[in-house]
């Protein structure tokens, strides 16, 4: 029953990740004040903030005022507790457990900001870059890599960019996205990080041509990468090598 008890704690983690989702673009500590309710300014009573739980008992309302509770709170916290159990069967009670445990909230984080406010902080490019060239020299597929993929994935999207202007004469993408694949290729090393690209590009296109077709919106609308890239991101950490080994099996049989 482990995990059971990774879930559990995945929630309590969920629990932070809705902070940080909250928070970070709004410049706001992600420790003080309490949490509160975003309406009326309530703090939230300890009975309150149980991770699933208290959305359940509340209906989905703050106790104070009656607003509505955002879905993104519970599904958050579900993620934290999925994402836990889901690296704890993959990699055992390990340094790689807590290692990539941390990499995947960090990409919720990304994705549920970068969907709203199409930004990507600092506050989780930078620290994790480092995590993630710090982790390598205790993990597969090791330091080198991870410093490739950091330089592949950043410099690839910095190179797209580039010739993006150059062809439109408009920006699409932010140094954001740019630090993003660079913290990424340090988790997921060169080849991870080029199947992320390969994906998320490959999903946002699809998203981009549905969203024209349904809505009629024009081209020029800005999509979030972030919220592509993330996602990629996390497939890739469970099912990359995967995909990877069986690309290069088709390809050169004899090898």
């Amino acid at each position: 029953m482990m995990w059971l008890v990774f879930f559990v704690l995945g929630l309590a983690v969920g629990s932070f990740l809705n902070v940080c989702i909250y928070r970070l673009p709004r410049k706001i500590s992600v420790v003080r004040p309490p949490s509160h309710c975003p309406k009326c300014q309530a703090q939230l009573e300890p009975w309150d903030n149980i991770p699933l739980v208290s959305f359940i008992v509340l209906g989905g309302r703050c106790r104070r005022c009656g607003s509505p509770i955002h879905w993104r709170y519970p599904l958050v916290e579900f993620l934290g507790g999925l994402l836990f159990v889901a690296c704890y069967l993959k990699f055992g009670v390990s340094f790689e457990l807590f290692l990539y445990y941390a990499f995947s909230c960090a990409m919720v984080v990304v994705a549920f900001i970068d969907l709203e406010f199409q930004i990507i902080p600092d506050e989780i490019n930078l620290p994790f870059l480092l995590l993630g060239l710090v982790g390598s020299f205790f993990t597969q597929p090791g330091w080198v890599s991870s410093l490739v993929g950091v330089l592949v994935g950043g410099g690839s999207l910095v190179l797209t960019a580039l010739i993006y202007v150059k062809a439109t004469g408009r920006e699409g993408m932010g140094a954001g996205d740019f630090k993003l694949v660079a913290m990424m290729g340090a988790f997921l090393g060169w080849k991870g990080i080029l199947l992320v690209i390969f994906l998320a590009s490959l999903a946002g296109a699809l998203t981009g041509v549905a969203l024209m077709l349904a809505f009629r919106m024009s081209r020029k609308t800005a999509i979030p990468f972030g919220s592509f890239l993330a996602p990629a991101g996390v497939f890739v950490l469970f099912f990359g090598q995967a995909i990877i080994e069986q690309y290069v099996s088709s390809s050169w049989p004899g090898r």
